[in-house]
């Protein structure tokens, strides 16, 4: 009896606290407090920056680039929101970015992904997140450059990686068409650079 007992107050006890927090009032929303936040003095690393700035000079014809680009806004989620498992399939590319995205310009489409590869890519959590990112990119059929972290690019360097990292049998045949042509330098662009050099 005294065992039944026990376990009665125990359970009643459970069912009061269950109620309690039923009842608790919802958090209140996220209010802003002034001096809080401050402009961040770059988006990109100074290694980053340097590659965007020589990406961002080859022009590649039809090609737009985007930085820091959220994976959950590459790629979407394939089973119905509905399913069982889907949050958890979201949220494991919710927090994570590739560092460049080169889209189509005409529908910006995703062509192809770039990630810098620095010192703190060797930590066991970062090889298993990029293990992770590989293989998204690898499953959905999207191209993904990795490429070292350096203080210094040069664009011949880059439009190699870039022409090599693009499959010929990728869907958006045409993105390679245009990189066919983009792998040589512009000599109208090279002419003029060498003359601006050139002693008055």
């Amino acid at each position: 009896m005294i065992s039944v007992f026990v376990v009665g107050v125990a359970m009643g006890l459970v069912f009061r606290e269950i109620r309690r927090r039923g009842r608790r009032p919802a958090a209140p929303p996220h209010a802003f407090k002034s001096g809080h936040y401050i402009v961040a003095q770059s988006l990109l690393t100074e290694a980053e920056r340097s590659f965007y700035n020589v990406l961002f000079d080859l022009e590649l014809p039809g090609i737009r680039i985007f930085a820091k680009v959220r994976l959950a806004d590459v790629f979407v989620v394939r089973q119905p929101k509905q399913t069982s498992g889907w949050w958890a399939t979201f949220n494991a590319i919710s927090q994570k970015h590739v560092d460049f995205l080169l889209v189509r310009e005409s529908d910006c489409r995703a062509v192809m992904g770039i990630e810098l590869d620095d010192g703190s890519h060797k930590r066991p959590d970062r090889l298993e997140r990029d293990r992770f990112v590989r293989s998204v990119f690898a499953d959905s059929g999207l191209p993904l450059l990795r490429a070292p972290a350096k203080r210094a690019y040069t664009p011949a360097i880059i439009r190699r990686w870039v022409y090599d990292a693009a499959p010929l049998n990728f869907p958006l045949s045409d993105f390679v068409d245009t990189l066919t042509t983009a792998v040589q330098p512009n000599e109208r662009r090279t002419r003029i650079r060498e003359s601006s050099r050139a002693p008055v």
